[in-house]
């Protein structure tokens, strides 16, 4: 009976011990190090993806003619790195989509027309880059980063009518910049001192999916979106009277804005070896 109380007890002890160790989605099953003892040490990126995009949707109508303005405007940053080249690409994407009425003299009629076009200007900026991250056992840190510029390219196109006109620049850096700078500062747990999974260090900051004496990964979600609705009284062509082509009449204008943002961050570092 000792003997089964015994084990029992240890399997509970080791069940605690397990929980208590396990904090991060990937963390190390078992560890025998505290989390402060993990993360303290001198870490070098890996690799890292960065994504965001801002989103801005109009829609503009009234409620005397059947005129229409609607845009669509986005705007997406994407930042990799493989462990030797940094890019950063980004992306404005904005489309606009009009219907309008108008008197034809010639015909005395009225005649709604449709427009749409689209602009697209994208950026992207290669470099050499390298960031060391020192953890230190007193809260605080230092962080080194090196980067050269590489590379850069851009290119744009409107559209509009079914035609498209596309312009593009590619240019090398030669010779290449370098440039070294530092960083320090104090080091925390963003969270509570029990769970220890949000944490601020400067370039080494954010959510905890994984610490282990030789790698850290940090991922970071942020996702934001809101409705605005302006209304505003206007004078207000009403296309209905022929005989009178710029008959007005007061009415509400309605204009619809929609604001979305999504980011992700995932970095992964690893101990200095």
């Amino acid at each position: 009976m000792k003997k089964i109380l015994f084990l029992l007890a240890i399997a509970i002890f080791s069940a605690t011990f397990i929980t208590s160790c396990k904090k991060g989605e990937d963390d190390p099953f078992i560890s025998f190090r505290s989390r402060d003892n993990r993360i303290i040490g001198v870490w070098v990126l890996k690799n890292k993806t960065y994504t965001r995009k801002e989103q801005t949707v109009t829609k503009t109508t009234n409620n005397v003619n059947s005129n229409t303005y609607n845009s669509d405007e986005t705007t997406t940053n994407t930042n990799t790195f493989d462990g030797t080249n940094y890019v950063e690409k980004s992306v404005d994407d904005n489309k606009y989509n009009n219907s309008s009425t108008n008197y034809d003299w010639i015909s005395n009629s009225f005649t709604t027309t449709s427009s749409e076009s689209k602009n697209v200007y994208t950026t992207n900026d290669t470099y050499t880059y390298s960031v060391e991250v020192e953890i230190k056992d007193d809260h605080t840190y230092s962080a080194t980063y090196t980067k050269t510029n590489v590379k850069e390219t851009t290119s744009s196109s409107y559209t509009s009518g079914g035609q498209t006109t596309t312009t593009e620049t590619d240019t090398t850096y030669s010779p290449q910049d370098t440039k070294t700078w530092t960083e320090e500062g104090n080091w925390f747990w963003l969270d509570s001192n029990d769970d220890k999974i949000y944490i601020s260090a400067g370039p080494l900051s954010g959510v905890l999916k994984k610490l282990s004496n030789k790698e850290i990964v940090i991922e970071t979600l942020d996702n934001y979106s809101s409705t605005n609705t302006t209304y505003s009284n206007d004078s207000l062509y009403t296309y209905t009277d022929i005989n009178n082509p710029y008959k007005r009449s007061f009415g509400v204008t309605t204009t619809t804005k929609t604001q979305t943002t999504n980011t992700s961050d995932l970095t992964t570092w690893e101990a200095k070896k």
